[in-house]
């Protein structure tokens, strides 16, 4: 089977039907009929991602897809907090669990200044 063809639409060489730029000069091609078109999805906002994480340890990283990493924060964070409640202060466990969801909200923050997902 030969693959399929077509001409620029700018300086009429030959080039492969589903390229999306021309080889010879560089212009971007229209779309063609049956070539897929990337569809950009939304953007997470960093903002509420920051906001969640600080309100419940973890739900940023869930809100952002890393539902693995938010629940690890959430029962970890809980978990920590169980066991030291007989070992410490009420306030410094209410300190370890700020701490925790300042560094959550630093994670989910910087996962997606990265663009990471």
């Amino acid at each position: 089977m030969e693959p399929r063809e077509k001409f620029c639409s700018y300086c009429g060489a030959l080039i492969p039907y589903m390229d999306e730029s021309c080889p010879s000069c560089g212009k971007a091609q229209p779309p063609m009929p049956g070539m897929r078109i990337a569809v950009e999805r939304p953007s997470k906002k960093i903002w509420l991602a920051v906001l969640l994480s600080l309100l419940i340890t973890g739900l940023g990283q869930v809100y952002i897809g890393q539902w693995r990493k938010g629940i690890a924060f959430f029962v970890g964070t809980f978990l920590m907090g169980f066991v030291l409640f007989d070992i410490v202060d009420y306030g410094l466990i209410m300190l370890f669990g700020t701490i925790m969801a300042i560094i959550s909200a630093y994670d989910a923050y910087m996962t997606l200044k990265s663009g990471a997902k």
